[in-house]
């Protein structure tokens, strides 16, 4: 998937907008932000962005995940709609934030940390949801599989996890918010 990297370029989000969104989605200005951009099915690893949270939340009490996609009615592996309004409801997942359909991604992502694609799904080897976070600077943390792994020199521009590894994709957040060296180079390579 081809991104255009002078669109999905950081210095070309103002801070007002980084301040507008971040007072509008209530958040604090240097909460650390991870994001997943993608169809509510299962497959993209919805379930695995998740439960990581709940572990990285038990160390960092103020960090906010964002969710960002539609809803898939009609697909077998859809996360039902119980499950995703459950995140904006239970106190238990007081830190994750689904907020459906948008077309601020690019804002999204400035204020994220952190972009995350933990996917099993055939996603063609490029991923927008991969791409997109790194033209914008953006560490990314991405499932070692064909689909999802072309874009990322491990250790370099991303870190990889095995699929459906709750556990790995919240160790490699919490090592990156531990080293802030090792974020702002990979960002940095990233981009």
């Amino acid at each position: 998937n081809y991104i255009d990297t002078d669109i999905y370029n950081p210095k070309k989000i103002n801070n007002k907008s980084r301040e507008k969104l971040i007072k509008e989605l209530g958040l604090k200005k240097n909460t650390p932000i991870v994001i997943l951009v993608g169809r509510m099915i299962f497959s993209k690893g919805i379930k695995e962005f998740i439960d990581s949270s709940l572990i990285v939340k038990k160390v960092y009490n103020d960090i906010t995940f964002i969710l960002i996609g539609p809803e898939e009615k009609n697909n077998p592996d859809a996360v039902p709609s119980n499950y995703l309004m459950k995140l904006n409801k239970q106190p238990k997942y007081n830190h994750i934030k689904w907020l459906g359909f948008r077309t601020d991604i690019k804002e999204l992502y400035s204020i994220s940390k952190i972009a995350v694609l933990p996917s099993y799904y055939p996603e063609g080897g490029f991923p927008r949801a991969i791409t997109e976070p790194m033209s914008m600077a953006k560490a990314v943390i991405a499932s070692n599989s064909e689909d999802c792994k072309g874009p990322i020199e491990e250790n370099i521009d991303g870190l990889l996890i095995p699929t459906k590894d709750k556990d790995q994709l919240a160790q490699k957040i919490l090592m990156l918010l531990s080293n802030s060296k090792m974020l702002r180079s990979i960002s940095k390579k990233a981009r």
